[in-house]
């Protein structure tokens, strides 16, 4: 029988949908929920899995977990290549990008760095705000997970003409754009409220040494 672990997040959209989808291809699925960015895997996880899926999880896998996976441990990443590592859609709207997507990839000790196995774009509509993008993104996302379990092989390959970015995007990276500094047009500021302002995350200036948050 083979085993299989599945990473994500509790309370999160879609990952009972994904969960499904799994368990309709493999009877013994395992399931970890990671809660902070940097967290490491248990230890009664550290061992030789023939699959582990990943859809928003906080989790790294690091080489010597790799190593034991036996066919193959494959990311669902919410962004297309071009857009690595953390708050990919915040970065699309900064960037006036005009396509957004997902992407499914094996992983590597490297942060999304695998294989590409599949990547399913959209367009992304005038003036869309974080929050809209999101959702299209995970609506998007589980489309293109259906059809990948739908025609799932234990090497699957699919020929894709896309290249990941050399540039990674970190945490501390958004952060510095959250800062709001008096210097910037209009335009800029609107747009970092549009890319970044979603739940407790708020964008901010400094005013009498105190944050004031948009």
């Amino acid at each position: 029988m083979m085993k299989v672990l599945f990473l994500t997040r509790k309370k999160i959209k879609y990952n009972k949908n994904i969960y499904n989808l799994i368990k309709k291809k493999f009877k013994h699925v395992e399931v970890f929920y990671s809660n902070e960015i940097g967290q490491k895997l248990p230890k009664k996880f550290l061992k030789s899995y023939d699959f582990i899926f990943s859809y928003r999880s906080y989790i790294i896998l690091k080489k010597n977990i790799l190593k034991k996976v036996k066919i193959n441990a494959i990311n669902f990443h919410p962004a297309p290549p071009n857009l690595r590592g953390f708050a990919p859609a915040s970065f699309a709207i900064l960037k006036k990008l005009k396509n957004y997507g997902s992407t499914i990839h094996t992983m590597n000790e490297k942060i999304d760095n695998g294989e590409i196995l599949d990547v399913r774009l959209f367009k992304i509509k005038k003036n869309i705000n974080i929050s809209l993008l999101l959702k299209e993104t995970y609506q998007n996302q589980l489309t293109q997970i259906k059809i990948f379990f739908k025609n799932f092989k234990f090497y699957q390959r699919n020929k894709v003409n896309f290249k990941w970015s050399k540039k990674i995007n970190y945490k501390k990276d958004i952060d510095k754009i959250m800062y709001i500094k008096n210097s910037y047009s209009k335009d800029k500021i609107n747009r970092i409220i549009k890319a970044t302002k979603i739940g407790k995350f708020k964008p901010y200036k400094i005013e009498s040494g105190k944050k004031i948050y948009f």
